[in-house]
């Protein structure tokens, strides 16, 4: 992951679960792992539906993870904000197919998405 090199905190908004069940092994046994041996915090942002990976997300080190009580309708969009870039990932739930990427690299844009996260974040609930 490109914001491992970044190494200041991330934030991601809705993954979406197929996007989970495809990805979580890769994330927990090298993703997470190497960014809490760096120490770079993660702020994760889902809908409750996720909340056993929320609980789990929990647990891991500098990682905190919140749901929304209201039920949103799904969709295959995730944003992730690191530093100065925005990264909004589009996902296809066909076998094997690789999401579209849009990174925006401006720290004013950055700014305002790691804005409108926070807003979002404190009407989250931790479970």
């Amino acid at each position: 992951m490109h914001f491992l090199e970044i190494k200041k905190e991330i934030y991601a908004l809705n993954v979406p679960p197929f996007v989970i069940e495809k990805v979580s092994d890769h994330f927990q046994n090298v993703i997470h792992k190497r960014r809490a041996e760096q120490g770079q915090k993660m702020y994760h942002l889902y809908m409750k539906e996720a909340i056993e990976r929320i609980r789990f997300l929990n647990t891991l080190p500098f990682t905190e993870a919140r749901y929304l009580e209201e039920n949103c309708r799904e969709h295959p969009v995730t944003t992730t904000i690191c530093g100065d870039e925005v990264a909004i990932q589009i996902f296809n739930e066909e076998k094997d197919s690789r999401p579209v990427v849009i990174l925006i690299k401006d720290e004013h844009v950055a700014g305002a998405y790691r804005q409108h996260f926070f807003t979002i974040w404190k009407l989250a609930k931790k479970p």
